[in-house]
């Protein structure tokens, strides 16, 4: 097995390519087990700490960003995959 198959250029660019169909299968909730357990899990995890801000690295389209912003968090998130960015930002 070759090592550069799995490098993290090898990975990002492939999140880069899937960014769009990511995007879509998030936003339309065609992953089952994110909306009946994971995303609720996430979100109340984070808020039983009662942050006020919050910084998610490797925000992907920014479903969570949007969540905890929408609760009056100060929210920012950052990723190294460009087209998610764009995704994210409203």
């Amino acid at each position: 097995m070759h090592t550069e198959l799995f490098s993290d250029a090898k990975i990002v660019e492939s999140w880069g390519i899937n960014a769009l169909p990511w995007t879509a299968a998030v936003r339309e909730g065609q992953i089952e087990s994110r909306k009946q357990i994971t995303d609720q899990a996430i979100i109340d995890a984070i808020l039983s700490c009662l942050p006020r801000s919050a910084l998610d690295i490797g925000c992907g389209e920014g479903w969570l960003v949007c969540e905890l912003a929408a609760r009056n968090m100060h929210v920012v998130g950052t990723d190294v995959v460009q087209k998610l960015v764009e995704e994210a930002t409203p």
